[in-house]
């Protein structure tokens, strides 16, 4: 039989042991967390790590994100077509390729439209007022006024246009976009929508309206357009 004192004993042991216990058990879970306080000074030293590489990028980046120079003005290099300059007299572009078929329609003296013997480029030029060309383009195909084919005027046809012709610097048509940049230089604006690709330079250096654009199809040169209405 165990007395009422032993039977206190007893408990006032159980309890003891309880608590010890439990005071282990809170040691233990105190631990437990040491991984995380290391974790989050880890995560610190990550961040000041990432903010230092952060830093570091963005200065790279402001280095090598200095404004280009400007690209070579395609002036320099492109003023004619086919033997057509801009500023040309409209008498001296006749006496080359012929009458032509001619158009009131357009630009500020009327245009011109010159196909070669096998129809297969069409040569474009636009005169300002003193009749003075002030655009030219050349292209493959056939690309005349809306509703006009070659049998409308037969003057059209000029003996003078063939697929021989360049452009200022041996541009042609058929070039790719690298050979053409390789002459001219880094472009103004470069735009592709599906398989055509634009490439466009400006005087942007000097006060006139000059552009020169270069059409390219599956990296073929198909069009070649040079303006100064100035």
């Amino acid at each position: 039989m165990v007395s009422r004192g032993g039977g206190v004993r007893v408990v006032a042991a159980l309890f003891l042991a309880l608590v010890t216990a439990f005071t282990l058990a809170g040691c233990g879970s105190s631990t437990s967390r040491h991984p995380v306080t290391n974790t989050s000074e880890q995560t610190a030293t990550a961040g000041s790590q990432d903010a230092s590489d952060s830093t570091d990028d963005e200065t790279d980046v402001d280095a090598s994100d200095e404004p280009p120079s400007s690209a070579p003005a395609a002036r320099r290099y492109v003023e004619d077509v086919a033997g057509v300059r801009l500023g040309m007299d409209d008498a001296a572009v006749t006496k080359r390729f012929g009458q032509g078929l001619f158009t009131n329609q357009e630009g500020e003296a009327g245009a011109r439209y010159y196909v070669d013997a096998n129809h297969t480029l069409t040569l474009h030029v636009e005169l300002m007022t003193g009749s003075t060309v002030s655009s030219m383009e050349l292209s493959y195909g056939l690309v005349l006024p809306a509703g006009m084919v070659v049998q409308d005027d037969p003057n059209v046809v000029s003996r003078a246009l063939d697929s021989k012709v360049t452009a200022s610097k041996g541009i042609a048509l058929g070039m790719s976009a690298a050979n053409l940049i390789k002459v001219l230089g880094k472009p103004m604006r470069d735009e592709r929508t599906g398989v055509q690709r634009v490439i466009s330079y400006d005087d942007e250096i000097g006060e006139s309206d000059y552009w020169a654009e270069f059409t390219f199809v599956g990296d073929h040169l198909r069009d070649i357009w040079i303006s100064d209405a100035s």
